[in-house]
């Protein structure tokens, strides 16, 4: 017998100290791999920048790719405004510093990742592949675009830098979403229940 226990995020902590949203600042989560996308964020990074100077894209992730995405951002004169961080890093106040999330997934994956950055009441722009469709709902908690397509990326985009109430209305969409249909007790709960019934 097959059991499946859903993803659960647990509810962030409030904020202490003082505020460090960073406007139009975009935090970028997954892997360093080719099915990942990162090759696709930083050349929409590149057309981001031309609307808006002053953006910036923090890439967090490892992986075979780390190289080859530096000497991407190097060759497009963007490397001053792209920072790359292993998964060391705490991405809580990451995401809280955030405006947008990109999960830029070529593959069925970053599911978890979409799921912590709406916990955090970010707005979230991803791929429109299955897993990442369960999560963000197109217009309602985030938004979704067709993978490997940097055009409607950087169009969803600057409609969330342009448009403050809007990105606050998908975050604390996306927010509500996850608390509701993703809660960590849901999880414990299951798992200890599936442990025991492996046990008896």
């Amino acid at each position: 017998m097959v059991r499946v226990v859903r993803p659960a995020v647990k509810k962030p902590s409030p904020q202490k100290g003082p505020d460090t949203f960073l406007p139009r600042s975009i935090v970028c989560l997954g892997s360093l791999e080719r099915e990942s996308g990162m090759r696709e964020a930083v050349w929409a990074f590149d057309f981001v920048l031309l609307m808006f100077p002053d953006a910036r894209l923090q890439i967090v992730g490892a992986g075979s790719q780390l190289s080859a995405l530096k000497a991407l951002a190097q060759g497009l004169q963007n490397a001053a405004r792209v920072q790359f961080l292993d998964t060391h890093a705490d991405i809580a106040p990451l995401l809280r510093a955030a405006s947008v999330v990109w999960i830029p997934s070529l593959g069925n994956t970053g599911r978890q990742l979409a799921l912590d950055a709406m916990a955090a009441g970010r707005a979230v722009v991803a791929s429109d592949v299955p897993c990442l469709r369960d999560v963000v709902r197109d217009g309602e908690t985030g938004y979704l675009v067709p993978r490997g397509d940097v055009v409607p990326l950087v169009r969803r985009t600057r409609l969330l830098f342009d448009d403050d109430r809007l990105r606050e209305r998908l975050g604390a969409a996306g927010r509500q979403f996850v608390e509701q249909q993703y809660p960590l007790d849901d999880a414990v709960a299951r798992w200890r229940e599936m442990y025991r019934s492996v046990a008896a």
